[in-house]
Order: C-alpha cells, then structure tokens, then sequence
C-alpha cells in the first residue's frame, strides 16, 4: 500500500503521522528493521517536499538510534545519531542522545588512552563542525573531563610528555570555549592537577608542583583540597 501515499492525496501532518505508526509496528513492536529499512526507503520515493523528507528521515534515524541505545550497542546507534545531528542540528534531544551515547562509549573505552584519545578527537571534530554543541554546557564540559582524564593518565603513567600537551589542550580550550566547568568537571580538576602536583613533587620540582595547583585554583577557586595543597608549598 505505500506505494499509494503520495503528497497529492495526503497532508503532510498525516504522512508523519502513517510514518510514525509504522515506525511503532515494524520497528519497536516487531523488531523487523530490514523491513522498516525498506519501508522507509519507500516513503522517501513518494516525497517531494524536502522539508517532509527531512522530517521523515530524522525520524527514521532517531528511532533506529534509540533501538540500538536501549540494546546497550552505541556503536551501532551512533551513525545514527550522527545522521539525526546532520539532519537537525538545533534539536535539542538529538543533542541529549549524542551525550548519552558518547558517554557509553567513554565509559567502554576508559582504560585505553589510544582509543580515548581517538574518541576525544572526533568528539571535537563535532565541536569544531556544529555551533550548535559550541554552546552546549554539557557537550563542552565532556570534552573539558576527557583532556582531564587524558593529562592524569599520562602523567599517572609517567609520560609527562602527552600529560603536558593535554593540559594544554584543556586550558587553551577552556580559556577559548567560554563555557564555566560544571562540578564533574572541577572534580576532574582537582583530582588530575593534584596527580600533576605529586609527578613534580617526586621529581624535585616544587616551583612546578606549586605551579599546577596554582593553575587548578583558576578553574576551581573553591576547592578546599586545592587551597590546602597551596598552603603546604609555604
């Protein structure tokens, strides 16, 4: 019957509205996506009118990405996502998912610096790709604890080398985003600058051990930790 639907003899509001019932069909009640894939293919042949085609093809990306996030398969929902994010930039809850589901894949992926560092490389492509996230609070702040993790990591592991030029990158993207840390993200400060501080320590560097907890007050003036590693220095 699809090949009946056709912009001619239906409004647009009624179109989504068939779409959306079969979405809830074939996809969330039967799981058949190859035949929710060729559905939609279907739908797309019948329509002219970009904005519906957009609407519709948001909506086809949105619901297969929810399918594979409540599997608990990020990588499988996230060209999804990335999709949805192309097709609908301002959308609010697309910008939700994608924190959601970079989150998932943070998470998977934490006790591997190759492949975080991997992940924090494309999550700034999107950064640097969308003005939309350029002005998200959280999107900012997870980029701001990813740099975190990476500068403790490596200067836990004793490679101050990529330790140093993480901290770089986080202070020259915090100093240029103009985006305030949130609490999950002035923990981070506290907790990787301090790991910092010791690394100077135990190499006979007070000025620079001094120095990192210096810098983490700017960013955590509050933290109580910090103002008392300070006072340990005089």
């Amino acid at each position: 019957m699809l090949y009946k639907l056709t912009e001619s003899n239906l409004n647009k509001d009624l179109f989504l509205s068939i779409f959306d019932m079969m979405t809830d069909k074939q996809l969330n009640t039967k799981g058949a996506v190859d035949l929710y894939n060729k559905s939609y293919h279907l739908f797309k042949q019948n329509i002219s009118d970009s904005t519906l085609i957009n609407e519709i093809s948001f909506n086809y990306n949105w619901a297969l990405a929810i399918k594979y996030l409540g599997q608990t398969n990020p990588d499988k929902a996230y060209p999804f996502v990335l999709e949805a994010l192309r097709l609908q930039p301002e959308n609010t809850k697309t910008q939700t998912l994608l924190l959601e589901l970079l989150g998932q894949k943070a998470d998977a992926i934490s006790q591997n610096a190759n492949q975080f560092s991997t992940l924090h490389d494309s999550i700034m492509a999107l950064y640097n790709n969308y003005p939309t996230l350029q002005i998200n609070n959280l999107f900012v702040n997870l980029i701001y604890r990813m740099e975190l993790a990476l500068t403790g990591h490596y200067f836990y592991t004793g490679n101050s080398a990529k330790g140093l030029r993480y901290k770089k990158k986080f202070e020259d993207f915090i100093n240029q985003s103009g985006i305030k840390p949130n609490y999950n993200t002035k923990h981070l400060v506290e907790k990787n600058y301090s790991s910092i501080s010791v690394y100077y320590f135990k190499h006979n560097s007070l000025s620079k051990a001094k120095g990192a907890i210096t810098t983490a007050l700017k960013y955590y003036p509050d933290s109580f930790n910090l103002q008392e590693r300070l006072k340990s220095f005089y």
